[in-house]
């Protein structure tokens, strides 16, 4: 209090003095609970109705600061996530994989080459990576995604590790994981537009296009195919036609390609909300715990990590990792429960958006205070619309009262949006509101009187 009075203006001689027992000798817990019901009354009037139901509507959103709830609605109804659901996947693989973790694509080769000759088959072995491009597609790509593994580059290496002629085929091989190239309770729309590519351990411009294959369902083959050509173009004449198959045990080793550490192929997988980065992401993670890479067996190895951590999995239904599929469910207080494990200097919250700035908030809460502030994942979906991240405290927080300094952690996920671009226009309001916090009365109304 005394501290707090030093700030005052001085008051005038007629005012009475304070009472011994009266709220003006707190002032901080008056402002920080001032600036709460504020907060709260500006979400309430913003987001209510569409949080309670109306047209079909559904929704839930917590906010927490430094521990403590400031605003909670339906914190607890399970909800589809939609790509709200990659916190939690990138959470488990993170922690159980380590953030240096890198795959490796190797080629392989019948027999040792003999005068720059290999006699048989070359074999193209993936290992998972989620970011293993030609230098063409990858340039097609949006700007937050400047890292990828280079397929050119490792068509490079074959030359110069001596190799001039393959007398047969460049192989294929992507049996690291499972052969289930989509999840099968998802739309088949996802995999006709592109939404996410054909999965597989040997994806090559994340399985789409040519490097789905032939009929998209062989991503092995077309990868093969891409590493054929570009083999060509580094003066490797290749005989036969690509096609997949298993490598050999103990053949020998051409070459290999490293990828970027984990951490960085999360990030920029979380950046542009890549939804086949995440079901990759799922496989390896399954393929780590119990030795087979499948989408059943990373969801239960992120279910099992997360409760690891103490999280409420309870509240979880994990169908994949991406959150394309109808079935994931998960709550508010999950998906905050999570944020505040993770904090907002760790590995995932370096990958999220920026408002106004990087990957899917890029166009979006364009200059208002929540630009290069708020920090979240987003989440779309046939008629669901998610944002859950962290708010950077303003500069003006400096001078407040320590409870009022710490950064915003907050969820929100809406189901039953009619119109989704009203319903990222209401997230981003949401978004507007946290970063606008904290507003508090003047000084001059709460601290003590003389």
């Amino acid at each position: 209090a005394p501290a707090a009075a030093a700030r005052a203006p001085a008051a005038a001689a007629a005012t009475p003095p304070t009472p011994v027992l009266s709220l003006r000798r707190i002032p901080d817990w008056v402002e920080t609970t001032a600036a709460d019901q504020r907060l709260s009354s500006a979400l309430q009037k913003a987001a209510g109705a569409a949080l309670t139901g109306g047209s079909g509507e559904q929704g839930c959103l917590r906010v927490d600061q430094g521990g403590r709830t400031i605003f909670s609605v339906n914190p607890t109804v399970e909800l589809l996530p939609a790509s709200t659901m990659k916190l939690l996947t990138t959470t488990a693989v993170l922690e159980k994989l380590g953030p240096s973790r890198r795959y490796t694509t190797a080629v392989d080769a019948s027999a040792a080459p003999a005068g720059g000759v290999v006699r048989g088959d070359l074999y193209l072995v993936g290992g998972g990576d989620t970011l293993l491009r030609t230098p063409g597609y990858a340039a097609s790509r949006l700007p937050g995604e400047p890292v990828y593994t280079s397929l050119a580059r490792l068509a490079d290496q074959v030359r110069a590790a001596g190799v001039r002629r393959v007398t047969g085929s460049v192989v294929g091989d992507g049996s690291r994981y499972d052969s289930q190239r989509a999840v099968p309770t998802w739309k088949p729309v996802y995999t006709e537009e592109g939404d996410v590519g054909a999965l597989s351990a040997l994806d090559v411009n994340d399985g789409l296009g040519a490097a789905a294959g032939p009929g998209g369902e062989d991503p092995a083959t077309g990868a093969a195919a891409l590493f054929t050509g570009l083999l060509r173009d580094a003066g490797v004449v290749v005989a036969g036609k690509p096609r997949s198959g298993k490598a050999p045990a103990g053949i020998p080793r051409i070459t290999a390609i490293t990828s970027a550490p984990l951490a960085t192929e999360v990030d920029q997988a979380l950046t542009v909300s890549d939804d086949t980065a995440a079901e990759l992401f799922t496989k390896e993670l399954g393929l780590e715990v119990s030795g087979a890479g499948t989408t059943a067996a990373g969801t239960a190895a992120i279910r099992a990590q997360l409760a690891t951590d103490g999280l409420p999995v309870s509240q979880l239904v994990g169908v994949d990792g991406s959150g394309l599929d109808r079935l994931d469910r998960v709550t508010c207080t999950l998906l905050e429960a999570d944020l505040e494990h993770l904090g907002p200097a760790s590995t995932v919250a370096d990958g999220l958006p920026v408002a106004g700035q990087t990957g899917t908030l890029a166009g979006r809460m364009l200059g208002t205070p929540a630009s290069g502030r708020v920090r979240a994942k987003t989440g779309t979906l046939d008629d669901v619309v998610g944002l859950a991240g962290f708010v950077a405290p303003a500069a003006r927080s400096a001078t407040l009262p320590s409870p009022l300094r710490e950064p915003l952690v907050f969820s929100l996920v809406l189901n039953g949006v009619p119109d989704l671009a009203a319903g990222q226009e209401l997230a981003d309001r949401v978004g507007v509101i946290l970063a606008g916090y904290p507003t508090v009365p003047p000084l001059s109304e709460i601290v003590p009187r003389p």
